[in-house]
Formats: structure tokens, sequence, C-alpha cells
């Protein structure tokens, strides 16, 4: 089975430079490496093809958004006539350890033999201090998304992340879905699933992958000693710009699967969430400038919820 890696950059070369280092080494290992630079400014495309000529580079013209820019980079390689049968999606802000990509390798190749059926496969993340980043999420109501609106960032991350389970390979624990930070599928998967829905620009686009994969009772799974690095991680909702985008990309997936309900509840949950951050910021935003920053944002994504049809 020969792996695609499928890189997305737009701008920052120094990350994409340090992930790249990490797993050159995997060219030599039925791996190839794929990125698509999303019309970076910083000459990011110029520096990969100068640096590493060994990567397949597609340069497009303009930023088109993450899910597009991973479909094309696949249809690409397709075009090409570069031979594999798997894909492994990777943000350029990590560091995979040097085993991670082909423990993931395995496990998938390991699953499918035992148990004739598609699965997806996802490493560990630990930020660059070690701790853990949570990149696994559990299957909960639409109740119990909807009372995290009303909870402290910790609290409700343990209801939205939940506990693995363990499964019958002792190497992998099972989980309701994975982000994409780093996901390894069979490429015949990823065309059943149609890849990313381009009409997402940015975030929630693995949400709607899931829940296409879902419905098609495809499993996910943590491999216990795959582990990378992240060296991003920060909420979308610190900068209004990207916050607007997280909440857009959020309504249309609820949307897209639930029809009016799934646009309403997203609305809903949104203005609970805002309204409740600001109420509880109010009394000491004097006091704060970060929390003044932030309840300014929260202010805007309230307008946004009426804004938009």
């Amino acid at each position: 089975m020969k792996t695609a890696i499928i890189i997305v950059t737009y701008n920052k070369f120094d990350l994409t430079n340090a992930c790249l280092w990490c797993i050159m080494p995997l060219l030599q290992r039925g791996f190839e490496i794929a990125v698509v630079d999303n019309g970076s400014t910083d000459q990011t495309a110029q520096k990969i093809r100068e640096n590493f000529p060994q990567v397949h580079l597609l340069e497009l013209q303009k930023n088109m958004g993450y899910a597009t820019a991973t479909n094309m980079a696949i249809q690409n390689l397709a075009k090409k006539g570069v031979d594999f049968d798997a894909i492994c999606l990777l943000h350029n802000d990590v560091l995979p350890k040097l085993q991670s990509l082909p423990l993931l390798k395995n496990s998938l190749i390991k699953y499918k033999n035992t148990h004739q059926k598609e699965a997806i496969v996802a490493p560990f993340v630990k930020a660059s201090n070690g701790s853990i980043q949570k990149n696994y999420y559990a299957k909960i109501t639409p109740f119990q998304f909807f009372l995290t609106a009303f909870k402290s960032k910790e609290t409700a991350s343990k209801k939205i992340h939940g506990v693995l389970s363990p499964s019958s390979d002792p190497s992998l624990f099972e989980t309701y879905r994975t982000n994409s930070i780093c996901l390894m599928m069979s490429r015949p998967l990823w065309e059943m699933l149609g890849g990313f829905d381009q009409d997402i620009f940015l975030y929630h686009e693995d949400l709607d992958f899931a829940m296409r994969a879902k419905k098609l009772n495809i499993p996910y799974f943590m491999e216990r000693q795959a582990i990378i690095t992240h060296l991003g991680g920060e909420s979308p909702l610190l900068t209004l710009t990207n916050a607007i985008k997280y909440d857009n990309s959020q309504e249309y997936v609820f949307q897209k699967h639930f029809g009016l309900k799934g646009k309403l509840f997203s609305k809903l949950y949104r203005f609970s969430r805002s309204f409740t951050k600001l109420l509880f910021s109010f009394p000491f935003i004097a006091f704060s400038p970060s929390l003044k920053k932030k309840s300014n944002i929260h202010l805007q994504l309230l307008k946004n919820i009426f804004s938009t049809p």
C-alpha cells in the first residue's frame, strides 16, 4: 500500500519546512508527499520547490480554502499518474515522530485485512509543551451539545471530547470521530465519500466528512503509539475573521445535514454561547484588555447570527 501524504500551505513556510523535514525519510518507505500551496505571498511555493524537489507541488493562484485545496491536491496526483491507494491528510503545523505515519498505515492495513471493512485512523496529538491536545470527539446528543454553550471551556471540552473506548485491536482506541490534523484512510474510502465539501472554505470540513462517513458506519480509531506534535492549536474564536468563518461553517454543515432545524439550532447555540460569554465577562472587562477583546469578538458574532440569512 503506497500512501500519499497531503499537506495544504498558506504562508508560514517555517512551519511547513519543519514538517517536511520530519517526513522526508518516509519517501523511502512507501510514501509520496504532495503539497498544495493556497496562493501564499511569502514565497512558500518557491522555497518548497527549491528545497524539496521530491515533493509533488501544486501552486494555486489564490486561497481556495482548505477543503478545495485538499481535493485538488489528490486529484492532481491522480492526473499525474502517481500510484497510491491510501491517503494521509496532514496539517503543515505538525511535527510527526518518524514512526507515527507508518504506524497509522500499518494499523489501517491490519484492520481492513481483519475486518474486511474500511476505517479511518488518527494519531494522538501533543502541544509543543507536551500536553495532550484532544483531536477526538464523542457522540453526544444535540441537547448535550447545546448545553456546552453555557459551560466553561474546560467543562465543555470534557463533554465534547468524551473518553476513548478500547477496540478488538490492543493498539487501537475507538472514538466517534477525529479532526483533520492528521487522518489516514484508503483512497477508495476517500473517493467513495467524495472528498471534502468544497462549499466549506475553512473549519468543520472534517465534521461534515465524519457525518458522511458515519452514515456508512465507518469507524474512527486512534493509534496509541502514533504521536504528532501540533505547533498550532489556538482557538479560531481568538480572531474575529476566523471566528466568523468558524460559525458560518458550523451553520452550513448543520443545515446541510439537518435542514432548517439544523440551521436554527446552530443560530440558537451560537447566540447562547456568545451571550453567556458576554454576560459573565461584563463585570471584568474594564480590568482585562484580553477579556475586552474576546467580548468584542462575541458581540460581533451575535450580530453575525442575525446578518446571515
